[in-house]
């Protein structure tokens, strides 16, 4: 405030009469030449050699991008986006940090869905899964259920017949064979007894609810197989004890200690074929005979059989092979797309009379893996249970989960990385505008708007370089585009000190404003423009290029009302409309170097300053 600031004054009246009947005016007017007339701008011959100018002579030239190979081309590309998007990250943290959030939400989202989905689609598997095992694992109960009522019937018999009965008491004497010792010769039986046995195991496998997997039936007495129908094909199993084999014992006497019927198998007989065997224990009273517990080899310490003697078994055989067949579990699993696993889990005592849990794979289908990872479905069997397990061929997980998970991250990637170049570029866009457009203009032309105000009180300046044409003459293309960006950041510099608007640059012509956007009284806005224009000029007093070339500044400013405005919608533009813009063009083309020309009306407002103390001093004047 104590430096006395030094204003050229022009306010002559034929000055001021002859910028005021120019007609409608415009920032276009710098480009009004030095004679008065209208052409493309400053130095024309300048600008012209500029573009007509041999630019591959020029020193750090660019490369037209058509005559580099496509690799190249693919690589300054790549190369571009890569600088780009680093210093965009640099720009916008704060739009890394909106880009990640989408991402998280957008994954989170799809993600949860997608797993509803699959959760929905495996429990609808499961259910079909468990709907199939639950039918074939009725199927097999029911025709075990049927071996148990065959094995019933045939006990019955054995104890309600002395017929029957009395073959436990005469089976002592039977004589084991020398050769195989667990199996005795059995002698000629009473054709009667024979006879009896084949017409009630004939009416009992002929009957309608008697499974065709049913292959025979048999009676055998202290353990040895004596009767067995249909014999033909069976006869190398007359005679089998099966409390001597040791392949048959621990079947054998877990069925005795149990008390009711165990399903043995599936297993390879003595006379061939493999069968799951359906064996019922037949006790019978004390009096009637049979073997007491003591006489039965390998039972368990002080099992007293409830009381009773072991009379001997019924036996009932399942063909397991016609019996997976009339199951038809293989073709469908295999249509279903289904692997499968039937297995048996039985108990039985050790030698330390503690119960041993055995599991025996009983069929599987082909290529099914050695761990199913399903629930087995329970087939509830006399003396011991099958499982059974199904799982589908690409396991309980869907196949396109994985897949579509992926999908759903690069989804979720993609979205939230073309929303970060979408805000980038909004973001860009608005900082764009704001930096050519004030904030106001911007605001409006984003949404839309026509963009026009007026403003009473504003002070323009303008600006050009004294001998451009001259001195841009002698000068490379480069070394002039140098120059005037040195010397323009700087004058840029001034503007945001004093809190000047920067309206453009034509050429050499440098134009600010004070009073506009923001709007300010006449005095401040003079004030502002006044001190602007002095700073600018005491700048270029001590400006010298990175190329050592000084240059001089010639400064005009007045005061009054005008139009702003956007103007076009293809690189629109902030133009300024009115006489005060050509008077202010007319005070910078008629002053002096190192000047700062104004007219009257500027010149009385500054006497009023409230912040600096401004001479002025009339021109011409002595």
């Amino acid at each position: 405030a104590e430096r006395k600031w030094r204003v050229s004054h022009a306010f002559t009246e034929s000055e001021r009469s002859g910028s005021q009947h120019s007609g409608t005016a415009s920032s276009t007017f710098a480009n009004q030449g030095r004679d008065g007339t209208h052409t493309t701008g400053f130095g024309r011959s300048v600008w012209e050699r500029l573009v007509h100018m041999d630019w591959t002579q020029v020193n750090g030239t660019f490369e037209d991008e058509e005559d580099l190979t496509l690799r190249a081309r693919i690589l300054n590309h790549v190369l571009d986006s890569m600088l780009r998007t680093r210093n965009s990250i640099r720009k916008f943290p704060s739009l890394c940090g909106y880009a990640i959030c989408i991402f998280l939400i957008v994954a989170f989202a799809t993600l949860f869905t997608v797993s509803i989905i699959e959760k929905e689609s495996s429990e609808r598997v499961q259910m079909s899964m468990r709907q199939r095992g639950q039918d074939l694992g009725a199927f097999f109960k029911e025709q075990l259920d049927k071996a148990l009522l065959l094995a019933y019937a045939l006990s019955s018999f054995a104890t309600e017949f002395n017929t029957f009965t009395n073959l436990t008491n005469s089976a002592v004497s039977w004589p084991p064979d020398p050769k195989r010792p667990e199996t005795h010769n059995i002698p000629i039986l009473d054709p009667g007894v024979a006879l009896a046995f084949n017409r009630i195991a004939e009416s009992l496998l002929n009957h309608s609810s008697v499974s065709d997997s049913i292959m025979n039936v048999q009676l055998a007495p202290r353990g040895i197989v004596t009767m067995i129908h249909p014999l033909e094909g069976n006869q190398g199993a007359i005679g089998h004890n099966l409390l001597k084999d040791a392949a048959r014992t621990v079947d054998a006497l877990s069925g005795i200690v149990y008390g009711d019927l165990v399903m043995v198998g599936p297993l390879t007989l003595v006379q061939g074929g493999y069968f799951v065997i359906g064996r019922l224990p037949i006790f019978v009273d004390k009096r009637v005979g049979g073997m007491p517990p003591s006489a039965i080899p390998g039972l368990p310490p002080g099992e007293n059989l409830r009381g009773r003697n072991f009379w001997g078994f019924a036996n009932v055989l399942f063909n397991f092979w016609k019996l997976i067949g009339d199951s038809n579990v293989i073709d469908r699993m295999q249509e279903a797309g289904y692997h499968w696993r039937l297995t048996k889990r039985t108990h039985a005592l050790d030698d330390y009379n503690k119960t041993v849990e055995t599991i025996m794979n009983l069929a599987e289908s082909e290529g099914c893996p050695t761990d199913l990872n399903t629930a087995p479905i329970w087939v509830p069997t006399p003396g011991g249970e099958w499982e059974l397990q199904v799982e589908p061929f690409g396991g309980l997980g869907a196949a396109w989960h994985a897949p579509v998970l992926a999908l759903c991250v690069l989804g979720a990637l993609l979205l939230s990385g073309l929303s970060w170049v979408a805000m980038v570029a909004a973001q860009e866009r608005k900082i764009l505008l704001r930096e050519i457009l004030p904030d106001k203009a911007a605001r409006a032309l984003l949404r839309g708007q026509q963009v026009v105000d007026k403003y009473d009180d504003v002070t323009i300046f303008f600006s050009d370089i004294v001998g451009y044409t001259s001195l841009a003459g002698d000068m490379s293309p480069m070394e002039v585009m140098t120059m005037l960006n040195e010397l323009y950041t700087e004058f840029d510099k001034i503007a945001k000190a004093n809190k000047v608007y920067k309206v453009e640059t034509i050429g050499d012509s440098y134009m600010v404003v004070a009073g506009l956007p923001d709007r300010l009284d006449a005095i401040d806005a003079a004030s502002r423009i006044a001190k602007f224009g002095l700073d600018l000029i005491d700048l270029v007093n001590t400006f010298q290029t990175s190329n050592g070339i000084t240059v001089q500044v010639r400064c005009g400013m007045s005061s009054g009302p005008v139009v702003a405005g956007i103007v076009g919608v293809a690189m629109p533009r902030y133009c300024l409309f009115g006489n005060t813009v050509n008077l202010s063009s007319r005070m910078e083309s008629t002053g002096h170097a190192g000047k700062l020309q104004c007219c009257s009306t500027t010149a009385e407002l500054l006497q009023h300053s409230r912040e600096y103390d401004f001479t002025a001093e009339l021109r011409g004047a002595p």
